[in-house]
């Protein structure tokens, strides 16, 4: 199984890698295609060096980490690379003179971007950063990617600094430039919404309205977003869409024979083999007793079959229902914690007093549950079944004795909300009046959900990771800009990814849950570079006299093509990672879905913003400038 990961992980890498320079051969030209692949894998082996030098292995978590990079590091090859491109259309007569013209269009270029690039590699390490202090099972799983992602930033931006421009000077500025329609077409794109985030602050009370209009329209998708994300089920760890693998463990009852759990085993067997057919690639035993059997089963390639696991798994339920004298519990193989097939875990705390009491409370709490129907997520989930799952013993748990009551769902996406969910519930429905009544104590019930639990804690840690992260980035980007408000705006890019964010994870029916979140901390830094690159373009605008609609006006223009080359070459490089392998779809398609959402509302409604911020700032900056003798700015 790691082995056929790894092999996808790599054609994806290399199908990634294929994409990205495709994409910027046909939006920008052939020879930044060919710096932009050979910039890629330049980086791609620093990066392996790096997790070398650092400890890291080679494995399916950095393997990922690589891919996941793909859109984060071609975003700096492609800006430099474009600013060459672009700035030799409109050389600097102060800067190309004589035999040094390709060195002032060099320098040029990085005087436009470097500063913004900089700014955007280190606000997206920053927001990676507090992922390496997460503990716990997760955060030992999720430490190669932010190791992957900061070591391969850093050198992304350090080799589009160094090597492009020195590549740049030799291939791109030479020779006559042939422009595709499809380069035309994008240049007239920029303009055209160049045009539109100037159009408000030169056009009156028209213009104002358009403003309005343009704001109204970001405000109002990322209020799409939210309500769209509040129908979304949240699991940590969901159960894949699909698996190279099942799992089949049959329980017999105390007294069970070791020949009649032979038999009945063979009839499982029979069931399995006629569900699966040909798609079964092998079966064994691992364990096997008069109590138990425990069989794993690899099946055929996911991407040869038209079956998926959970089908599978449906239909082997539905032919073991009648085997007699077995429980049979069937799941798939995950990447992630293994399914369990009664995840909702209430332990009633007993003594030798309180024990019978103990059990009828039980018995009670099992009846109570099962068929109960809750809402989570805007979605009805029924309670199937309820066991006691200590089966008439006593454990113990901590040094006390428990009686343990378990439970299952007819829905298993969206498990640690349902969780969550029941366990409100039964605390509400079994508060410590009721406990009192039954003759326990009155905090005789705890919760505890094993792993999924252990997860919650370790989850609500990268929660409070995610928000320092923030707020390190806005002192960070407030300290580049020289600016609070404008470094508030420029988080305003955020929000704007919400609409694409949930819409994409509702379409592809997958819930909130710990890849996704890292999607999210991944679009955040692609996403605010992208309004760092339009707020530096405009402050370098005003800086030369310009007022706030021209600076804006042009920033869009200039920026339009390396933030929709960025942002296609992101899409199409996961694209086929997201759609061969369900356990990283998720968090592909929040990042995919964000970045468009993000960029669409970053060209056509940030401008908006930026122009109302700007109306502020100006009258004021100017108040400060007339008393200190200065001129005031337009």
């Amino acid at each position: 199984g790691v082995d056929r990961q790894l092999s996808s992980l790599t054609q994806n890498l290399l199908t990634g890698l294929l994409a990205v320079a495709v994409v910027s051969l046909l939006l920008i030209g052939w020879r930044v295609a060919l710096i932009t692949a050979g910039f890629m894998g330049i980086v791609m082996l620093g990066a392996l060096t790096g997790l070398w030098a650092v400890g890291f292995t080679l494995n399916t978590i950095t393997l990922f980490g690589l891919i996941l990079t793909l859109g984060l590091l071609v975003d700096d090859a492609i800006v430099v690379s474009e600013s060459i491109d672009a700035n030799r259309d409109n050389p600097d007569p102060a800067l190309v003179k004589g035999d040094d013209a390709s060195l002032g269009v060099i320098k040029r270029a990085i005087d436009r971007v470097g500063s913004a690039s900089f700014a955007g590699t280190l606000t997206t390490a920053v927001v990676f950063s507090p992922m390496l202090f997460v503990g716990g099972i997760l955060g030992e799983f999720i430490r190669p990617i932010p190791t992957t992602v900061i070591i391969t930033l850093l050198l992304s931006f350090l080799f589009s600094i160094v090597f492009i421009p020195a590549i740049g000077r030799a291939s791109i500025l030479r020779g006559y430039r042939r422009q595709n329609p499809i380069v035309r077409a994008e240049k007239e794109a920029a303009r055209a919404v160049g045009r539109l985030a100037a159009y408000p602050s030169s056009n009156g009370w028209l213009g104002r309205l358009v403003g309005v209009g343009l704001a109204l329209v970001a405000m109002f998708a990322a209020g799409a977003g939210m309500v769209t994300a509040g129908g979304l089920g949240f699991s940590i760890f969901p159960t894949g869409k699909d698996s190279v693998a099942l799992s089949v463990v049959a329980e017999f009852p105390p007294g069970t024979t070791i020949e009649e759990a032979q038999e009945r085993s063979a009839e499982i067997d029979d069931v399995v083999v006629s569900v699966l057919g040909n798609d079964l690639d092998r079966s064994q035993y691992v364990r096997g007793n008069e109590r138990v059997v425990d069989t794993f089963i690899d099946l055929s390639p996911i991407d040869s079959r038209s079956t998926t696991a959970p089908q599978f798994v449906d239909r082997i339920e539905a032919g073991v229902a009648e085997i007699e004298g077995v429980r049979v519990t069937v799941g798939q193989s995950e990447n992630g914690p293994p399914p369990v097939e009664f995840p909702f875990a209430a332990q009633i705390t007993v003594t030798p007093d309180t024990v019978d009491a103990g059990q009828a409370f039980a018995t009670v709490l099992r009846d109570n549950l099962i068929g109960r129907q809750l809402t989570v997520g805007g979605s009805d989930v029924t309670i199937t079944d309820s066991i006691i799952g200590t089966d008439g013993e006593i454990y113990r748990v901590d040094g006390q004795q428990v009686i343990e009551v378990r439970a299952q769902y007819d829905e298993d996406g969206g498990l640690t909300g349902i969780l969550n969910a029941t366990e409100d519930y039964v605390a509400a429905e079994f508060d410590a009046d009721a406990l009192s009544a039954a003759g326990l104590g009155p905090n005789a019930l705890t919760f505890d959900f094993g792993l999924e639990s252990d997860n919650q804690d370790d989850f609500a840690a990268l929660g409070v990771a995610g928000l320092v992260a923030l707020v390190l980035m806005l002192l960070l980007i407030a300290v580049q800009f020289r600016s609070l408000a404008q470094s508030l705006l420029i988080f305003m890019a955020v929000p704007f990814s919400f609409f694409g964010v949930f819409t994409a994870l509702s379409v592809t029916d997958n819930p909130l849950s710990f890849l996704a979140l890292v999607g999210f901390i991944a679009l955040i830094g692609v996403a605010v570079n992208n309004s760092i690159l339009l707020v530096d373009a405009a402050n370098q605008e005003r800086r030369k006299g310009a007022t706030a609609g021209e600076a804006i006006g042009s920033a869009v223009t200039s920026r339009f093509r390396p933030l929709v080359a960025t942002t296609v070459t992101t899409v199409v490089g996961l694209y086929p990672l997201s759609i061969s392998d369900p356990f990283w779809e998720s968090l592909g398609f929040t990042l995919m879905g964000g970045l468009v959402s993000s960029t669409v509302l970053v060209l056509v409604s940030f401008p908006a913003f930026y122009l109302a911020l700007e109306a502020i700032r100006t009258p004021a900056r100017n108040a400060v400038r007339r008393r200190r003798g200065r001129p005031e700015v337009t």
